[in-house]
């Protein structure tokens, strides 16, 4: 929200694409350092708590955002959201993150469970996937975040969504082959779509309720990674694990499809 808050519109997709690449970076460390301490893995976590000091040291010395300085905040934030005027943007974002985790909790939480019973990969063939799939997020991150701040955010995001579910089914489909390519591009689709749906869902919103709708997007995309776990164990015993991913992808392509329903914000100022 920082970010959005503090970019000039013309370049915000792209500043967000830097916050994109620090977590995408943070992932690769991860990849890097397991096969090494493993089978003391739990030494990524004291890695992992350097972060509350990061934290720390932001709230101390970030500065606050000119824009929320320059703003009114006499209305509660959920009390400004369930206005006309924002609450079906609200309902959308919501619905579209619920339907897309849906299908990507479960594809992203059984990949390595996947490749090693169903397609009896060996743990060195599993890594090589991670270490050649997950660097192609970077590509993805600058393309999206370039494509947005010119041709805007509805088109692209709404595209690089739906893709990233198409490819998230290829990956499930059952064949080694497809395991790794389907890796590989839905890896560089959800790292191209990463910028572009943070900028855009940021632009759609007051910033008196910035943040509070974000932080509402996260939630419903949170019960929606719950809900595909679910479904996942309930379907798996009938249709097996690749078939009941490849099924729970439709949500995620209609998730996708969902958000040609929001306007386009791109390079406009950002609402009061």
């Amino acid at each position: 929200t920082i970010v959005i808050e503090a970019s000039p519109a013309r370049h915000r997709s792209l500043l967000v694409t830097a916050i994109s690449f620090g977590g995408g970076a943070g992932a690769g460390v991860t990849a890097v350092l397991y096969p090494l301490l493993a089978p003391h893995w739990r030494y990524l976590y004291l890695l992992g708590g350097g972060g509350i000091l990061l934290a720390l040291a932001l709230w101390r010395w970030l500065p606050e955002s000119k824009v929320w300085e320059l703003t009114a905040h006499q209305h509660k934030p959920v009390g400004l959201l369930l206005r006309p005027e924002w609450r079906g943007r609200l309902a959308i974002i919501a619905l579209s993150g619920f339907l897309s985790s849906i299908a990507f909790e479960p594809g992203g939480f059984f990949g390595g469970f996947f490749a090693t019973r169903q397609l009896h990969f060996p743990p060195f063939w599993v890594s090589a996937v991670l270490f050649t799939s997950a660097p192609l997020a970077v590509p993805g991150y600058l393309l999206g975040g370039w494509l947005s701040d010119r041709f805007g955010r509805r088109i692209p995001g709404s595209v690089f969504w739906a893709l990233a579910s198409v490819f998230a089914a290829i990956t499930y489909s059952g064949l080694p082959a497809a395991y790794w390519a389907g890796n590989a591009t839905w890896t560089f689709m959800d790292g191209a779509a990463s910028p572009i749906t943070s900028a855009w869902f940021g632009e759609l919103f007051p910033t008196r309720a910035r943040a509070t709708a974000s932080a509402i997007g996260a939630v419903a995309a949170a019960m929606g990674g719950i809900v595909g776990l679910q479904l996942v164990g309930r379907m798996e015993p009938g249709f097996g694990l690749g078939p009941s991913i490849v099924l729970l992808t439709v949500a995620a392509f209609i998730g996708a499809l969902v958000l040609l329903f929001l306007p386009e914000t791109g390079g406009k100022p950002l609402p009061d």
